[in-house]
């Protein structure tokens, strides 16, 4: 009886001592384990949680489109990185007794937590809505088409041709200069938070913007070189026509006239107008270059008139060298124009003076539309050979053009004004006719 009695008082002992003086009773030591887990995940946020609240305001004082989207998307991911931390702090309370002070304290730690995150993530996503609204495509309707107008202006740019062999596209390109620049820099505006939110629009778009600059830059150095490189040319190019005529006439040689005069002054003529167009028509230089060119042309044309019966003698019947199996219908196709333009001209052949087609490739502005296209043609030229009298035949340039995209040909022939014309004697046709 006394050995029972002691047991049971023994028992009641360590019952009383299990329990702390408020009555909690003692934790056991998994549920100790979860207090340890708990406050671990609590300092693991409050570890890392004042720096992302730091980047959060940081972001918030940025103009809104210089806000880094991705950035702002990996803060939002951190911070719901620490709401899963805190998530797990809350799983351990769940482990401990209800009204246990170690869970009462362990609770309001976490509520805390949660609420900071709550509150971050919430401004978060304020703004990521607000980049939302900027960054949506809907905002860029013409992206399609500026992007497509930008690419054909900084290919044009590329300008990959010999200046004085298309003045023409030279001309257009250069004197399109400062509008493709004005509208560059309005649509740079336009896209400007696109490429400041790096969007697929705007990175696309900038990268076009970095091309275009290459390109132009690089065409104004190359108008520039060409500037610089056709002075020397205009100068010794009039001055060697001149002597070489003067020459040609004091010794009867009527055929430096159609040859190295005439390409001489053709050089002159050509790099005349290619710094005509990129110096400008009244720049002194220029209007030095043209005076001096105009009137040595006028002193080779009274020497050539001196010769004149003797050029038109030694002009001989144009070669006949294409020999492509359409030879046939493309001369009809060329006599057909040329009635249709010159009505009264008597036409005795059409010679195919080259060999084959020359092609080109390129950009091209187009007035009327504001834009620039891509093109591919090939050009045959050919000489129409008119009778004058019955003792004198003129022999014009003609074009045939060809357009490689569809395969259309049309024929130039408004050419009578725009190029040299030679003479020769109806006995040469019929001397060179078997050519």
């Amino acid at each position: 009886m006394k050995r029972t009695s002691l047991i049971l008082a023994l028992s009641i002992h360590l019952l009383v001592c299990a329990a702390t003086a408020d009555g909690a009773t003692k934790l056991t030591p998994n549920q100790r384990n979860a207090v340890s887990r708990g406050e671990s995940y609590i300092k693991e946020v409050d570890k890392s949680l004042p720096e992302l609240a730091g980047l959060l305001d940081a972001a918030g004082k940025f103009e809104l489109p210089k806000v880094n989207y991705g950035a702002l998307l990996s803060l939002i991911k951190d911070f719901e990185n620490l709401k899963q931390k805190a998530t797990n702090a809350a799983n351990a309370t769940k482990e401990l007794p209800e009204g246990s002070p170690e869970r009462t304290a362990l609770q309001e730690k976490v509520d805390e937590r949660f609420k900071m995150l709550d509150a971050h993530l919430e401004s978060c996503n304020a703004l990521k809505a607000k980049l939302d609204e900027i960054r949506d495509p809907k905002n860029f309707p013409d992206f399609d088409k500026d992007y497509e107008t930008l690419k054909s202006i900084s290919e044009a740019y590329r300008a990959n041709f010999t200046f004085i062999s298309r003045p023409d596209e030279l001309a257009a390109l250069w004197g399109q200069t400062d509008d493709n620049l004005k509208w560059y820099r309005e649509k740079f505006e336009t896209y400007k938070v696109a490429m400041l939110q790096k969007t697929q629009q705007g990175t696309a778009f900038y990268a076009l913007t970095g091309q275009f600059a290459k390109n132009i830059k690089a065409f104004r150095e190359k108008a520039q070189n060409a500037v610089d490189e056709a002075k020397p040319f205009i100068e010794t190019n009039i001055k060697e026509a001149e002597e070489m005529a003067a020459k040609a006439a004091a010794e009867k040689k009527p055929a430096f006239f159609g040859g190295g005069v005439k390409q001489k002054l053709d050089i002159a003529q050509q790099y005349l107008r290619v710094f005509g167009i990129l110096a400008g028509e009244e720049h002194p230089a220029y209007l030095a270059y043209k005076k001096s060119y105009d009137e040595t042309s006028s002193r080779i044309d009274k020497l050539r008139d001196s010769l004149k019966e003797e050029i038109i003698a030694a002009t001989p019947f144009p070669q006949d060298n294409y020999k492509g199996a359409d030879k046939s219908a493309l001369a009809a196709q060329v006599l057909a124009q040329w009635k249709k333009v010159y009505p009264k001209d008597e036409v005795m052949t059409v010679r195919f003076s080259v060999s084959d087609w020359r092609s080109e490739t390129g950009w091209q502005y187009e007035k009327a539309w504001s834009r620039w296209t891509y093109f591919d043609t090939s050009t045959l030229q050919v000489r129409v050979v008119v009778k004058d009298n019955d003792r004198v035949a003129s022999i014009y340039v003609a074009f045939l053009n060809r357009d490689n995209a569809n395969k259309k040909i049309t024929v130039g022939a408004h050419t009578k004004s725009t190029y040299s014309v030679e003479q020769m004697l109806l006995t040469n046709v019929s001397m060179s006719s078997a050519d």
